[in-house]
């Protein structure tokens, strides 16, 4: 085995170890685009509990809720689907509307 060999076969090896560590980061770059088109919706910065909402409505959690649930009130849940969170912007836009009966 000549030098010349040598060297032809080290740089094929360090252009095989370049092409894998390029798969590999391709791979991860990949994954990563594919959760981002799956997570939810970022949660508004400013939201605030049922029992919040409800001292800044004057109304009671039940009202609140039946709010949320007749779709007069934009809620959000958190990403485990826990807890009901209402945005701040929603309850501004409610009584914007005037909208509770």
């Amino acid at each position: 085995m000549t030098s010349a060999d040598a060297s032809w076969t080290f740089e094929q090896a360090v252009e095989q170890i370049a092409e894998r560590q390029l798969r590999v980061l391709a791979d991860e770059l990949l994954d990563e685009i594919r959760r981002m088109f799956r997570a939810e919706p970022p949660l508004p910065t400013k939201a605030v509990t049922i029992e919040t909402a409800g001292r800044m409505l004057s109304v009671s959690e039940p009202t609140v809720r039946r709010l949320v649930r007749s779709g007069h009130l934009r809620c959000v849940r958190t990403p485990d689907g826990g807890r009901v969170l209402i945005p701040i912007s929603a309850i501004d836009d409610f009584l914007q509307e005037g909208a509770m009966t």
